[in-house]
């Protein structure tokens, strides 16, 4: 078989015979050409290094070098290279065979008779030093650790690779022998009884299991059970300090003293570990309950301030990347095709609502009882007003417009409890619920799949409102006979002063004040916006139709600039025409000047889409009466 003559074959041979990493260039130059003279006539492959050899091998180094193969240690005139494989193969070749190498001590650089340079080096102490190195954070970059020791204990080399399991699973290997081959089980075990009264048994079986399974140790050391880890700490220590008094110290006393420090520094690591997983843990729980307490809707920016029983935040006890996936996997997980544990709601505003599914129906039924009053003071409040001007309105004559209203006052009044009411995965919830405990007739929120009325939710009665509504009013404002002849004076009155409109209920303008203007188009929004629907979420869904621009920012722009455009029209309407008068006709005929007069408008898609929300816009305008 011919020899290899690449320069990285040749290289190899040279560390390998001489048993050291470290080449100087130039007498290792002149030997490659003396070896090339030598073999070329028998082997042909040996003549491209006769000539010029300098030259081509600082060719091949240079590549090798950019391989990460060969490193220059040194420069000129002292050149040296260095072979970082070699020593890692010597050390592969230690901890290949653990078993066989268990009575001896961990190799180092002076077990080898070199030093390694420094910055394929990682330093690191048995103890504390040892415990850092294991987080899951630090990032190990050199190829290999030096772990030093105290007591003079000779320094132990180990590849990054191997780092900490197999190092791990050598030291148990060292330990074992030490006590099985050298017969110090009996010896430790007395030693070891008085420090762990009460745990005799426990303790037997730890040392027959180190004897017997010692791979197994590894996995009662990584989860740092109580015992577990009270038996480490107190047999390394005692190993230690029995090591201290022997004046004469055998290879297995060194390897067994390497072994403890090394054992010991992980026996802390993994108890502080699974100390800080505790933690995490119970802080994880803690935050479940937090999101169990009032209000019950919780944003991400109020869970991030939410704190433990001692004030400090839980935060602090878990990374927000712990957050991020505890929080998705209250999410996501569900059993037995049920909804998850945590439910997301889309709040008024598109902002996200964190409520767990078990105070849904709590949360529910408390924003109920609050808006049941916000409700009743605010409708009885508009419709005194309305009576007190001798007019009326349908929602105080049929049951749908008094639904009607109800709907449009709780999507102002609570806006949160609407959002809930519509939401899809509320009656999902209330029918799992229903399923496990029946919930009573009196408290239903759905009925057949079906919100109940909201008269019904509310307990609130058309007739009974209107008859208290009226109890603050004269008596005379009772008696039909003289109602109906006032308000057929007021509306004379009103016509023959030009302000008359051809719907009793609407006709307001502008010179009858703020107050009333708003009232006029609150009515007129009840009769143009569908029932299910507020006058804001309306517009969005108008706004759909003509707004078909791929850039959020561009059609953003554009709503802008139509609105601004409605603004002002409105403005120049209200200073041109007065009185204005608030009626449904007028808004209409507004509306068609507005898209009739702008060229801009007329070439936007969705024409009829957009006619309407030109309407519902203005009315929203007018509500507020604030140009």
């Amino acid at each position: 078989m011919a020899q290899k003559t690449d320069l990285y074959s040749i290289l190899s041979s040279y560390v390998v015979k001489h048993n050291n990493p470290y080449i100087k260039t130039e007498p290792f130059v002149r030997l490659l050409q003396h070896h090339a003279n030598r073999n070329a006539l028998t082997s042909p492959e040996w003549n491209k290094w006769i000539h010029n050899t300098r030259v081509r091998f600082n060719t091949e180094f240079a590549a090798l070098v950019q391989e990460g193969k060969f490193e220059l240690f040194s420069e000129a005139p002292d050149e040296t290279i260095y072979m970082p494989g070699y020593i890692l193969d010597l050390l592969d070749e230690y901890y290949s065979n653990i078993d066989n190498n268990a009575d001896n001590f961990f190799p180092g650089e002076e077990t080898y008779g070199f030093t390694i340079p420094e910055k394929q080096i990682r330093q690191a102490g048995s103890g504390s030093g040892l415990a850092a190195l294991m987080d899951e954070s630090i990032e190990i970059r050199e190829p290999i650790i030096r772990i030093g020791f105290p007591d003079d204990t000779r320094t132990a080399l180990v590849p990054a690779v191997c780092f900490p399991d197999r190092l791990m699973e050598a030291s148990l290997l060292k330990i074992r022998n030490y006590l099985r081959d050298y017969g110090n089980k009996d010896y430790i075990n007395n030693k070891l009884i008085s420090q762990l009264m009460g745990k005799e048994s426990a303790l037997r079986d730890m040392l027959n299991r180190v004897i017997l399974r010692p791979m197994d140790c590894c996995r009662t050391l990584r989860e740092s059970g109580d015992f577990p880890y009270l038996f480490w700490a107190h047999f390394c220590m005692f190993v230690k300090s029995d090591f201290r008094k022997k004046k004469e110290k055998a290879n297995i006393d060194v390897a067994v003293m390497q072994a403890v420090n090394i054992i010991e520094g992980m026996n802390v690591f993994y108890k502080n570990k699974a100390a800080k997983a505790k933690e995490k843990e119970l802080a994880l729980k803690s935050l479940e309950q937090s999101l169990s307490k009032p209000p019950y809707l919780y944003t991400l920016e109020q869970i991030i301030k939410f704190t433990n029983m001692k004030g400090n935040l839980l935060l602090g006890l878990y990374s927000r990347e712990d957050l991020a996936n505890h929080i998705k996997k209250l999410t996501n997980d569900s059993k037995e095709d049920k909804l998850p544990e945590l439910l997301v709601l889309n709040g008024p505003k598109k902002e996200l609502y964190f409520i767990m599914k078990s105070r849904m129906l709590m949360l529910s039924t408390r924003l109920v009882i609050e808006t049941k009053d916000k409700i009743k003071r605010e409708k009885s409040k508009h419709w005194l007003r309305m009576l007190k001007n001798y007019r009326s309105e349908p929602a105080m004559e049929n049951d749908r417009d008094f639904e009607k209203a109800l709907y449009q006052y709780t999507a102002k009044l609570a806006p949160v409890l609407n959002c809930l009411l519509e939401d899809p995965k509320f009656q999902l919830v209330y029918d799992e619920l229903d399923q496990i405990h029946e919930i009573p007739p009196s408290s239903k929120i759905f009925v057949k799949g079906s919100l109940i009325p909201y008269s019904t939710l509310y307990l609130i009665n058309r007739k009974d409102l209107l008859d208290d509504t009226r109890l603050f009013l004269p008596f005379w404002y009772s008696l039909p006979v003289f109602i109906s002849v006032v308000a057929f004076f007021k509306d004379l009155f009103r016509r023959n002063s030009g302000t008359e409109d051809s719907t009793a209920d609407e006709n307001l303008n502008i010179k009858e004040g703020n107050r009333d203007m708003p009232n006029a188009a609150r009515m007129i929004e009840y009769s143009m916006v569908p029932g299910d629907h507020t006058i804001d979420s309306y517009l969005e869904e108008l706004k759909a139709g003509w707004t078909r621009l791929l850039s959020k920012q561009a059609r953003d722009n554009l709503t802008e600039d139509v609105n601004a455009l409605i603004r002002d029209n409105l403005r120049q309407t209200l200073r041109i025409n007065k009185p204005f008068k608030v009626t449904r006709e007028n808004i209409i005929q507004l509306a068609m000047h507005i898209l009739n007069t702008t060229p801009s408008l007329q070439r936007l898609p969705g024409q009829d889409s957009l006619n309407t929300y030109i309407e519902i816009y203005l009315v929203k305008l007018l509500e507020t009466v604030k140009f």
